[in-house]
């Protein structure tokens, strides 16, 4: 629970320590005066990226020499190589091979469960610290593999493919967006079918295996030899510690094997392990030249950077290798099965049908099962989630159990509640918030309402503002007053033991968090300068303007938990000027000098914030309402997006939304939106030419493993695009021919970043359609109404920006037909007739492999009928899209959805804003319509002040001539000319 408890001041405390640095780091690289041509910023921010990955390093053992200070300027000139460019920084594990083949006793099966769950949260979080201190963050490949050495412990190659694909599933479902995955195919170069599946990767295992020994084993490569290096021997213990129990149910032990056998026979399958290894090392080296190297194994820290996948304390720190328990309070342990099974308290916990890990028996974790039940599910790094299991809605907000709940937060919080709300009601939520224990009223009453009053603080500071909060103590805005000895007043805090609170408009992801950090794992990553025993002896005052100017002192920095006893945290963070617009709040640690005061407050906030310790809460996408009886199968979510960063005030009136690519006047849909993608999408060729590949009848756009077009832009991808993205990538590369012929000496970089120029300013005037309004219509009238209308008459005019109702008109997915004819270029001969549903995504090269040509497709489409943008015309494989990513979608609705997420009026307000008649009824919207005017009505509860923008302008009589509606016009001219403003080929 977030709770905030008081307890009785001691005295003064007089404390003598040295603070080190926040996070003291082994791997710190002093610098001074440095040569004109280093930035000594981007130096700055790599050694502050380095301090983030060793707080997950692992742990050094007893007798391993320490040799990180080696490896440390090799790490932090990678580092900086990235971070001066601007790009993410790469990193590169090779790990997750497959589960330990002992199920009996070591793991709960052969496919990921919670353990590996665990891991790749920690990883994610690892990468989103990196991003904390470096904006474009970090990437980490997993490179599983599992191919290298499932043979030699007897592990079959399909148990490594489902291990491997589960693995994945389980990334992209938990939303870990910075880790990518790479299998042994990415490292050698076999024959291969263009899309590889669990028959094609099993039958060509043992050629994955024997490509990589033949490419990359060393010849010279000796156990003598190499057993002289200390990394080598860390290994080596650790193949021999593990494989004693991995094989004890392949090897099994009895009268054909004694034990010594076995222990011969585990040595010699460990060195054989160490010779593929190597070779695997080098393989990997070779494709990974630019990324920083982790490894899952102990080491000196000069090749190499150990850490450890499981944020435990035994010696089990791979999930493969382990389960894992959940005790009630949250603390983990990582162990064998065996360990688990034996211990009377723990239950096996089965997630999708499989066994996932251990969990504390309590009867706090069930109730409501008359109505199906309750799933509880830990959260990384802290807290449990509780869902209806039966699924959402199938259990209320009144038949939450408030004292389990109440009881089980007190031992380990947060408590996420999801699910359980039908619909927001404040008056349903105050009744059982009194179910939970008598409310405590704030001075403003009993239910905070937060939500953004900009500068209109109502005394609380900046709570009631969108600015980033500190972490806070409640007792320092609930306080009472009480009387001393000498009848003087003095205040003390009276915070509340629990608090109960609710989402009730969800923001777009990203866009800001509810942070709650654990004391138990506060207290276990304080600083070795700082610990628990020295934190106990602190006290601090704090004083604010806000809040009735607070000002308390004497405050102890460690409490007993009122429930556990156990150490808890009491602070607040301190929140100077720099941070906010609002008033200051002073935090200052007692009885200590100004240097320890700050060191203190430095290394508590930054394990506040520690990826490792705070739980960031962020709302889930919209769940889409269905509406009874409809056929739709399941349910259907829908992320939020993106808002851009606030880089200006101006971005508040008019605030943007991010996009991962690129805008498309820089051709990010050819090219890619970062370096590190324009340099895989040229692959290696001298002249600066992207990689094409041969299909049938023609050179097209090449496809990874996964059948994905290796292009720019390809979320999205239809046999439409398909022609496309191969002619303008089919023009770059003629466009390279030219240049090479006129300028031999110029380098193949030279070629291509002069070709993408051309490139880029081609696509220009294809997409800028109304050039000609400057072009034909130079006028000093029209450029100074050109001007206003980009510089904006009034503030409130939205200068300078292109507006969300721009986006909106343009959602024309009507032109797109359901079907799609086919016919010969050459004669015009009609070929066949294909639903576009079979010509998405992997199927978009289906017309070419069938023996089309490219002029076939490119006739096909010059001569197709578009839809009409009318209403009752949207394309039905859109409203039923099944994506490769197993979402299954209804593009329309997410056409309204994004509408009124990112602020677009309602139609008649949108009419009005644009000095147009907006209609009074609905019939006169539909121009006399009868049927349609009662079907519009009937969706928005006889209430036309309700319809979208985009219905709206879809329903309206067309003018005569006009392909669109007039409304959508009228935006289109708007909008036209700041288009142009902000075109760069065109404004300069």
């Amino acid at each position: 629970m977030p709770v905030a408890v008081d307890a009785m001041a001691h005295g003064p405390t007089s404390l003598k320590f040295e603070p080190q640095p926040v996070q003291p780091v082994p791997l710190s690289v002093p610098f001074g005066p440095l040569i004109p041509t280093v930035d000594t910023a981007a130096i700055e921010t790599s050694s502050k990226v380095l301090r983030i990955i060793d707080r997950y390093r692992m742990s050094k053992t007893i007798d391993a020499p320490e040799k990180a200070d080696e490896g440390a300027l090799k790490y932090i000139a990678l580092i900086y190589n990235h971070v001066k460019s601007g790009e993410a920084i790469s990193l590169c594990l090779p790990a997750f091979p497959f589960k330990s083949p002992n199920s009996k006793s070591k793991v709960l099966g052969v496919l990921p469960d919670r353990a590996e769950i665990l891991a790749l949260s920690h990883l994610n979080g690892f990468c989103s610290a990196i991003q904390d201190v470096y904006a474009p963050g970090a990437k980490l490949t997993i490179i599983c593999d599992g191919l290298v050495y499932n043979d030699l412990l007897g592990v079959p190659d399909k148990d490594v493919w489902a291990y491997g694909e589960m693995l994945r599933e389980l990334a992209k479902k938990e939303g870990f967006e910075h880790i990518l995955f790479s299998r042994l195919r990415d490292l050698v170069s076999i024959p291969l079918p263009e899309n590889l599946d669990e028959m094609a990767y099993v039958a060509n295992a043992s050629n994955f295996r024997r490509a990589l020994l033949n490419t990359f084993s060393r010849p010279d490569w000796d156990w003598k030899e190499i057993s002289k290096s200390e990394d080598v021997c860390m290994t080596y213990r650790g193949y021999i510690k593990f494989l004693e129990t991995d094989l004890l149910t392949v090897y099994p032990q009895g009268e054909d094997r004694s034990k010594s056998k076995y222990k011969r026979g585990i040595e010699y399958i460990a060195k054989q392990m160490l010779s593929r290894g190597d070779a695997f090392a080098q393989a990997v080296k070779e494709k990974y030249k630019d990324s920083i190297r982790l490894s899952i194994h102990p080491s000196t820290g000069a090749n190499k950077l150990s850490i450890s996948l499981l944020p435990t304390s035994t010696i089990y720190t791979t999930p493969w290798h382990c389960t894992i328990a959940y005790k009630l309070d949250g603390t983990i342990t990582s162990g064998m099965r065996s360990e688990f099974e034996a211990d009377e308290t723990l239950e096996l916990i089965h997630e999708n049908g499989h066994p996932s890990y251990f969990r504390e028996k309590s009867d706090l974790l069930s109730w409501g099962e008359e109505k199906g039940g309750i799933v509880c599910q830990p959260i990384y790094p802290c807290g449990l989630i509780i869902r209806p299991a039966a699924g959402p809605g199938a259990l209320g907000i009144h038949d939450i159990d408030a004292k389990k709940v109440r009881d089980l937060s007190e031992i380990n919080s947060p408590v996420l509640l999801r699910g359980f709300w039908k619909k927001a009601n404040r008056e349903l939520f105050v009744k059982k918030a009194e179910e939970f224990g008598e409310p405590l009223p704030w001075k403003f009453g009993l239910v905070l309402e937060v939500k953004d009053r900009g500068l209109d603080t109502k005394g609380l500071n900046n709570v009631l503002s969108a600015e980033w909060m500190p972490f806070h103590f409640d007792g320092m805005f609930k306080t009472v007053q009480k009387v001393d000895e000498n009848g003087r007043e003095y205040l003390v805090p009276n915070p509340p033991h629990f608090q109960f609170f609710t989402g009730v408009t969800p923001s777009p992801r990203d866009t800001g968090f509810t942070l709650f950090s654990s004391s138990t794992l506060i207290l276990k990553y304080l600083p070795s300068w700082l610990p628990l025993e020295t934190l106990k002896k602190l006290t601090w005052k704090v004083s604010t303007s806000s809040f009735d100017k607070t000002a308390m002192g004497g405050l102890q920095l460690v409490i007993p938990h009122p429930t556990t006893e156990k150490p808890c945290l009491r602070y607040h963070e301190p929140w100077p000027r720099s941070k906010t617009v609002f008033d200051e709040t002073h935090v200052n640690i007692e009885n200590v000098s100004d240097k320890e005061n700050e060191a203190v407050c430095e290394a508590l906030d930054s394990i506040l914030h520690d990826r490792r310790v705070a739980y960031y809460h962020e709302d889930q996408p919209y769940d889409i309402p269905l509406p009874p009886g409809y056929s739709w199968q399941g349910k259907m979510t829908l992320p939020k997006t993106k808002p851009a960063d606030i880089l200006d005030p101006s971005d508040v009136k008019c605030p943007g939304y991010k996009n991962i690519y690129s805008a498309w006047s820089d051709g990010s849909q050819i090219y890619g939106s970062t370096e590190e993608a324009t340099r895989e999408l040229r692959g290696l060729d001298p002249d600066g030419k992207l990689e094409l590949a041969e299909n049938g009848t023609g050179t097209f756009i090449p496809r990874d493993e996964d059948g994905h077009p290796r292009t720019g832009f390809n979320d999205n991808w239809w046999v439409g695009m398909e022609i496309l993205h191969t002619l303008f990538a089919l023009e770059h590369n003629v466009l390279c021919d030219m240049f090479r012929k006129a300028y031999p000496n110029w380098t193949g970089d030279q070629i291509f970043d002069r070709t993408r120029l051309v490139s880029c300013a081609l696509t220009a005037k294809i997409h800028t359609v109304e050039e000609w309004t400057p072009a034909i219509l130079a006028h000093p009238v029209l450029e100074l109404g050109m001007n206003a209308n980009w510089w904006g008459l009034q503030e409130k005019d939205s200068p300078e920006c292109i507006t969300e109702e721009f986006v909106s008109v343009y959602r024309m997915h009507s032109l797109i037909p359901d079907n799609i004819a086919f016919f010969e270029a050459k004669h015009g001969k009609y070929q066949t007739t294909t639903p576009l549903e079979d010509l998405t995504f992997k199927n978009a090269q289906k017309p070419l492999e069938s023996g089309m040509s490219f002029a076939d497709l490119f006739y096909s489409f010059g001569i197709n009928y578009p839809g009409a943008i009318t209403n009752n015309n949207y394309p039905n494989f859109l409203r039923e899209l099944h994506t490769p990513d197993c979402l299954h979608r209804d593009i329309g609705t997410v056409d309204i959805v994004r509408d009124r997420e990112r602020g677009v009026p309602r139609y008649c307000a949108f009419r009005r804003m644009l000095r147009m008649k907006a209609p009074k009824t609905f019939e006169e919207l539909r121009g006399g319509n009868k049927e349609l005017a009662k079907q519009l009505s009937e969706v928005y509860n006889g209430y036309i002040e309700l319809v979208d923008t985009l219905v709206g302008s879809h329903s309206e009589p067309l003018i005569p001539g006009f392909g669109f509606s007039e409304t959508a016009f009228h935006i289109f001219i708007v909008m036209a000319s700041r288009r142009l403003k902000s075109d760069r080929f065109i404004a300069g």
